[in-house]
């Protein structure tokens, strides 16, 4: 099997264990051994009270990224310490797009 099929079986199988992910929407662009990219749209029950994506919904979308990028290996992985920043308030209806590279 190739490096990059062996990577989307991978993050096929851990997608369909996730809920979460599955209840974020997320679409999977592409799919490679320490690369990926994603995209999901911002529905109403992901907003805050000032009708702005809460900040847990682009965070758990980057880990979600960050997730299948790192475990495409074939190894077990999980995030020791992360940080982001939001350049952009981000609204229903949104698409978002998160590239994670390992």
């Amino acid at each position: 099997m190739s490096s990059k099929n062996q990577a989307v079986t991978i993050v096929d199988k851990m997608y369909d264990d996730d809920k979460f992910s599955q209840w974020l929407g997320i679409e999977r662009v592409l799919i490679e051994q320490g690369h990926c990219i994603l995209k999901m749209k911002v529905r109403e029950e992901m907003v805050n009270g000032f009708g702005i994506a809460h900040g847990g919904i682009a965070f758990s979308f980057a880990d979600s990224a960050l997730a299948f990028a790192s475990n495409a290996y074939g190894r077990l992985s999980v995030a020791l310490e992360c940080s982001i920043s939001f350049p952009v308030a981000v609204k229903v209806g949104d698409v978002l797009t998160c590239e994670a590279n390992n």
